[in-house]
């Protein structure tokens, strides 16, 4: 609470320009600590403080502009640039949240690396949630190498905080064994610590590990023989308990054994106290028999419970009508299923609860009470068996003694304070009894490299002659956890606390000798393939890759990159990686691509563990030759066309150098570059290197064969101009006049394709100037010449689509092409669009309309047989109206070939033979051509009439001359 005095002080230097007491002002009035609350004096003051630099200020400030508070805008570029100041200035929250914003991209273009960068700079500082963010970019390799060893570690350091995102990530690489060693146990802890906080991820994850594993049945007292079958605790007996004792438990259980009785000694109490019930134990449900394993059981119970849990959230278990009777009987039939799970659920509780605490007993025979005593019979065995059981060598041991006995473990506890070798013993074995691995191994290795205690525990386990170094007995303790209960991270419970850095150093050195010992098995199972069975040694190898990438990130963990054995184990790896890849690389079957890139990975992965310089130099070079190699190689999506191409042009290269050749060479050439530009686009170098060394092998054959025919025309003709006056009169002139011609073809087909600039600049154009001056000289027209080269692509020639008849030629040429959905959609519009002209023009019978716009339609056929029925129709009419009036020729003039054209010219012959026959008869013949003067007897009545006219003439010239002879008579008379 500020107080009045504090207020006006904070005012007096928030005037003076104090910018860390302006957003503290800001804080009072935002918050009406100390003083009245005023929100827009607040916000005034945190403007002013973040004006004036101040990390809390610039926060506070940017925090509005993130989430839009207080009337300002959501503005997250803004709210970026000011928290970015502030963590620039070294604000650590700020540095956190400038981490999320690059994580998410907030503000800000996203940026995994850059997150990293001030994840790593806030997680350092402590800060939990960037902890827990940087470990979850470490395991999924965004922005740093994938590590999950230190993901483990950020996402641990987060969860010691209370992080409850950290606390579910620690429990998922504890179950998956990730980065640690798997360990339900401590998964389970971790996830429930988070569920508790309501963390829904968490919540799942347990209920899925409850239903795979039984947490308990996994104690040490079940599981790890050197306690749960403990020879000082079969034979009843302390660790340091006399021979004599020893012997006489010994005969007191063989006793007993012999009749067939169980015997329990007065130790056994304290066995008992790690037993604890789980489900209460009913005898009314032994009535059933059930012969289960524990585990069964356990699977049984989790099962029973879901069904359980699952019938009571059924919504005609949780509310029903009573007066309805279906759901009254529903309601009533799921209370009877949920009461007989009830009962199963019983039976197998109980009879897990029996088997589990059997398992928490001790089970004596003759055999194993002899094994026991064998086992104890070497001071060194029998010490490193004393390590995990309990010590009397005082009055105080025996109160301890008596208190677990009691099953008080906590009274125990306290009694082992006293500083001395049993006490801490004692203590340190109900610790690892119980399952406090860290407090186990920090009073331990107290004991063990304590030299009074030492000495004090040796000589109390194994008298006075027993000479044993700690070195030796605190090694033996190392090995015995790291191989019974490897699912413990002893690393890190030794680093933490236990006492010696020797220790630390050996269990790191056994876990990195574990490691090496897994994948050099790995390693010479796969050297030890036959080196002729490449897939399988392939195959081998990239197994070997993935593990390795872990193990190594592992023996990393435990011994650092620069001791012996990390560069030791990845050299070897890598040199059997290596291997491998060229044995893979020269007899696979795999295509060249394949091949190489498989290759290629090996041994990249190979060089970025190789440490040895020799190994390195190696696999720099291979490297270097197989990127050269991938770098020449064309695009392997047409690395089939590139293959055909080349094999037609070293099938030319023997062929005779004639134009002819050049022309087919790039026929044949063509289908294959087009689909090469369809897959790869026109600028793709590879495509145009392929594309101009066709042409220049074509241009190549033309060239000579032109040079060849000058040459021998300048044989034939002494003078070097002869060609050129003497046209058409030497075959090889007309020869050479061909050959250009076709040369002129072959320029025009090369200009198809996709050239190099500088092969069009240096050879194609020079050589297509010097053809047409020659074609000028001869007087050829160039531009009847024209390429025989179609260069179109499938997307050319689906561009060109318009009808559906082209669009159907498209699909019909590329069947498997990458527009076929696109034509069969546009196919199916235009086939609509077709369909409802045709309906509109048959409704108007405009048939003729739809011609005009679709002259080779879906109903093009149809509307000409629509048109030839509408003439039929309109010619019948027409004839039927001519017909009445006897208007045969205007019928024909009209219909020239009309359906009726026949009868007309019919009808027509037939009144013309009737007016013939009139006119033939009465001689007036005129008449007749009058009415008809093209008719079928025109000819016959001009002829008759011309005759007629003559014989009239005759007539006349006869009787003027008979009149005249006449006159002529009478005149001489």
């Amino acid at each position: 609470m500020n107080t009045k005095e504090k207020i006006e002080q904070l005012k007096r230097d928030a005037e003076a320009g104090d910018a860390s007491a302006q957003n503290t002002l800001a804080c009072a009035y935002y918050n009406g600590d100390g003083v009245e609350k005023d929100i827009p004096a607040a916000l005034d003051l945190f403007e002013k403080s973040a004006a004036g630099g101040d990390n809390y200020g610039l926060s506070n400030l940017a925090y509005r502009y993130r989430y839009g508070k207080d009337g300002y805008a959501k503005d997250l570029k803004k709210a970026f640039d000011l928290y970015l100041q502030a963590a620039e200035q070294g604000h650590v929250p700020a540095q956190e949240t400038v981490g999320i914003f690059y994580d998410f991209g907030y503000g800000i273009e996203q940026d995994d690396t850059k997150a990293v960068e001030w994840y790593t700079k806030a997680a350092t500082k402590g800060r939990s949630l960037a902890q827990n963010n940087l470990g979850a970019k470490y395991e999924n390799g965004s922005g740093v190498e994938k590590n999950p060893y230190i993901a483990f570690n950020w996402y641990m350091n987060a969860a010691l905080q209370e992080e409850v995102y950290a606390m579910c990530n620690v429990g998922i690489l504890f179950e998956e064994g990730n980065g640690v060693p798997k360990n339900y146990k401590n998964a389970m802890y971790w996830y429930e610590k988070s569920a508790n906080k309501g963390h829904e991820r968490a919540v799942k994850c347990l209920k899925n590990l409850k239903s795979k594993y039984d947490r308990f049945i996994d104690e040490p007292c079940v599981n790890f023989r050197y306690f749960a079958n403990n020879p000082f605790k079969l034979l009843g007996v302390f660790s340091n308990s006399s021979i004599r004792e020893i012997s006489a438990n010994k005969s007191k259980m063989s006793v007993f054994l012999k009749i067939g009785k169980t015997i329990s000694l007065p130790l056994d109490k304290v066995s008992k106290l790690y037993y604890s019930p789980i489900y209460p134990i009913q005898t009314e449900a032994f009535g059933v028999q059930i012969n289960d394993p524990v585990e069964s059981l356990y699977n049984k119970i989790i099962s029973t419970n879901n069904s359980i849990e699952f019938q009571k959230k059924r919504k005609e278990y949780l509310s029903y009508d009573e007066n309805d009777e279906r759901q009254t009987y529903i309601h009533n039939e799921i209370v009877g299923i949920i009461k007989t799970l009830n009962e199963e659920l019983c039976t197998y509780q109980s009879y897990y609860e029996t088997k589990r605490k059997e398992l928490f007993s001790i089970h004596r025979t003759e055999e194993n009470i002899e094994e026991a005593i064998r086992r104890i019979n070497q001071p060194f065995d029998k010490l490193t068996y004393a390590l995990f059981w309990y010590i009397k060598t005082s009055s105080r041991d025996e109160e301890i003694l008596e208190a677990l006995s009691n099953g008080d473990t906590d009274k125990a506890l306290e009694l082992c304070d006293n500083d001395d070798m049993s006490s801490l013993l004692n203590s340190a074995v109900i610790e690892f009894g119980l399952g406090h691995y860290d407090s186990y191994i920090h009073k331990i290795t107290k004991l063990i490299h304590d030299d009074d205690y030492l000495d004090q525990f040796v000589t109390a386990v194994c008298g006075d002659n027993c000479d044993i170094s700690e070195n030796e007995i605190s090694h033996a303790l190392i090995d015995i956890l790291l191989r019974d209960m490897p699912s413990i991270d002893w690393k890190r419970i030794y680093y933490k606390n236990g006492v010696s850095a020797e220790d630390d150093k050996y269990v790191c050195e056994k876990l990195a000798k574990l490691s090496i010992e897994a994948i050099e098995e790995q390693v010479n199972s796969c050297s030890n393939i036959d080196h002729s069975k490449v897939n399988e040694r392939y195959s081998s190898a990239v197994k070997l890759k993935d593990n390795s990438q872990t193990i190594l990130q592992g023996i990393e963990h435990y011994v650092g990159k620069d001791s012996f054995l990390y560069q030791s184990c990845a050299d070897k790896i890598a040199r059997e990686l290596i291997s491998c890849a060229i044995d893979y690389y020269k007899k696979c079957k795999d295509t060249i691509y394949s091949a190489t890139k498989s290759c290629y990975d090996l041994i990249l992965f190979a060089d970025r563990i190789a440490v040895g310089s020799s190994l390195k130099e190696k696999t720099q070079e291979y490297l270097s030759q197989l990127k050269r190699f991938l770098d020449n190689l064309p695009p392997e999506s047409s690395f089939k066309l590139f293959k055909k191409v080349n094999k037609i042009i070293n099938n030319y290269e023997n062929k005779e150098e004639t134009v002819k050749n050049g022309l087919t060479l790039l026929q044949e050439c063509a289908p294959f570059i087009a689909e090469i530009k369809e897959d790869l686009g026109k600028s793709n170098k590879s495509y145009i290197d392929l594309s101009t060394s066709v042409a220049d092998l074509a241009l190549s054959f033309s060239i000579t064969e032109l040079n060849l025919c000058f040459k021998e025309l300048e044989q034939e003709e002494n003078d070097s101009h002869a060609i050129r006056s003497y046209f058409g009169y030497s075959s090889k002139i007309e020869h050479l006049r061909k050959l250009l011609e076709e040369t002129w073809k072959l320029f025009l087909s090369i200009r198809k394709f996709d050239l190099d600039s500088n092969f069009v600049t240096s050879r194609l154009k020079p050589n297509k100037d010097i053809v047409a001056d020659y074609l000028n000289d001869f007087h050829i027209n160039s531009l009847q010449i024209h390429s025989v080269i179609d260069m179109r692509t499938e997307t050319d020639i689906f561009n060109e689509c318009k009808t559906i008849a082209e669009y159907k030629r498209y699909i019909s040429k590329f069947h498997s092409g990458k527009y076929v959905k696109e034509a069969e959609s546009r196919i199916k519009l235009l086939t609509k669009l077709d369909d409802d002209y045709w309906d509109k023009c048959y409704k108007n019978e405009t048939f003729s309309a739809y011609l005009s716009r679709y002259p080779y339609g879906l109903h093009a056929s149809q509307a000409k047989v629509e048109i030839e029925n509408k003439k039929k129709v309109e010619d019948d009419k027409y004839w039927e109206i001519c017909y009445k009036g006897g208007n045969y020729s205007e019928y024909l003039s009209k219909y020239p070939s009309g359906r009726h054209s026949y009868e007309a010219k019919s009808k027509i012959k037939q009144e013309d033979d009737n007016y013939w026959e009139i006119c033939n008869k009465s001689g007036d013949y005129m008449l007749y051509i009058k009415r008809y003067p093209e008719g079928i007897h025109a000819d016959e009545a001009y002829r008759k009439d011309a005759a007629r006219k003559a014989s009239i003439i005759m007539i006349i010239i006869t009787i003027v001359i008979f009149a005249s002879i006449l006159l002529f008579t009478i005149s001489r008379q």
